[in-house]
């Protein structure tokens, strides 16, 4: 570990410790301050001495996190402490490809919802978390999907999504199960 100025007043601290940092490795890392000693960045950097990913710090508890000199994931502090966590990678959500997603949290942590992006920034699903494990999924901003819990644990899953069953087509299905996770029934609506 060694420090040096990065410019008139500010300095870097260089951390001589190997790791890997969400799949990509590194050889060590630099953590900069500026003069009145607020950390505003850390630079991972590989054995040939590239930059494999870089951490911007905004001095409210954010940050911005790049792999490859692209933004990766990002965390967003609002006033009343509450946060979101945005990840860059792709996937596919609810049978829905996406480009990103959206988690928020509460003051305390909890996540409370999650929203699955296009690369234009468009919403294409969202889910919402209740406390007792309940659910509630949005495709395309009409319900797809709901997961309530009752007072015993066990719980419905009712999906909103057209289908048949051994020829019979119907609108929607109610899954029903035990508080151990055992289906014990599907009823299928018209």
């Amino acid at each position: 570990m060694g420090a040096s100025a990065a410019s008139p007043g500010d300095y870097d601290v260089r951390h001589d410790v190997a790791g890997s940092l969400f799949g990509v490795s590194y050889t060590y890392y630099v953590d900069s301050y500026s003069a009145a000693k607020v950390f505003l960045f850390r630079t991972y950097y590989d054995a040939g001495g590239t930059v494999a990913a870089t951490q911007m710090f905004d001095g409210k508890g954010g940050w911005t996190l790049s792999l490859d000199g692209s933004p990766w994931r990002t965390k967003t502090v609002h006033a009343d402490k509450s946060y979101d966590i945005r990840t860059y990678v792709a996937g596919t959500f609810a049978g829905l490809g996406y480009a990103s997603a959206d988690n928020v949290y509460d003051p305390s942590g909890v996540r409370l919802s999650v929203t699955f992006l296009d690369a234009g920034g468009a919403t294409l699903a969202s889910e919402s978390f209740a406390a007792d494990g309940g659910f509630t999924i949005n495709r395309g901003g009409v319900l797809y999907q709901q997961k309530t819990v009752h007072n015993a644990k066990s719980y419905d899953i009712r999906t909103y999504a057209a289908g048949a069953f051994q020829g019979v087509a119907y609108a929607y299905s109610d899954s029903v199960y035990d508080a151990s996770g055992v289906r014990q029934s599907v009823t299928y609506y018209d």
